[in-house]
């Protein structure tokens, strides 16, 4: 019998397990431009489309309707505050800097490993926080609002 399923529909279904592909979250990278963010611990990606509802007198009693609509996205970072990122890293000051100018930035989020997929995008930074107590590492947070387009693209290979 090996790799078939049972046929529950009048024909098998034969497959082959996938190899794990699980990304770790340190594989996953985020960069302003084209410098990754000094000391990131975390960040999410969050996507989501208005929807807007069309149901009217007519529709199925005790139903609603929806197309969908624009969608958007946000980008929210958090981080070990390390001034000067080592001259190959933006750091907390670069982003409070484009926060204030209202600078678009331009945000890669992804792998670097070839023929892998990651987003490109541009941001405006929507908010920075800074916060150091005692006996901790001082440390930031960042909040991207995307605009426009996110593209899917893959990694050149070699």
């Amino acid at each position: 019998m090996g790799n078939e399923l049972p046929s529950m529909f009048g024909f098998n279904f034969n497959y082959n397990k996938m190899a794990d592909t699980t990304k770790k979250g340190e594989e996953v990278i985020l960069k302003i431009g084209t410098k990754m963010l000094a000391g990131i611990t975390s960040h999410d990606f969050d996507f989501s489309k208005d929807m807007l509802e069309t149901t009217d007198m007519n529709t199925v009693a005790g139903t609603k309707t929806y197309i969908a609509g624009r969608g958007g996205a946000t980008i929210s970072v958090e981080g070990i505050h390390k001034p000067g990122g080592g001259g190959t890293h933006e750091d907390f000051f670069t982003l409070l800097a484009a926060a204030q100018s209202g600078t678009e930035v331009d945000v890669y989020r992804g792998s670097l490993v070839a023929t892998e997929s990651y987003l490109s995008m541009k941001g405006l930074i929507s908010g920075v926080a800074n916060k150091a107590a005692d006996n901790s590492p001082a440390n930031y947070s960042c909040n991207i609002q995307v605009t426009g387009a996110i593209t899917i693209s893959t990694v050149a290979a070699g």
